[in-house]
């Protein structure tokens, strides 16, 4: 995936998932250190889901109960 990406100056470290639009179906993963840059498609959000497949993933989650 490519993207254009303007940072703050004097960041240094992002790691985490994140939305783009445009992309709402997939939960992307966003990594920045010094000059290196990735985006990287890592599953689906949840809020997604049909509510049948939403439960059926709680079920297998206790922790999202």
């Amino acid at each position: 995936m490519e993207a254009s990406i303007d940072l703050p100056d004097g960041l240094v470290r992002v790691k985490g998932l994140c939305w783009i639009a445009g992309r709402e179906d997939q939960a992307i993963t966003m990594s920045y250190a010094g000059t290196e840059t990735s985006l990287e498609v890592t599953g689906r959000w949840i809020a997604r889901f049909s509510e049948e497949r939403k439960e059926a993933y709680r079920q297998g989650q206790p922790d999202l109960a």
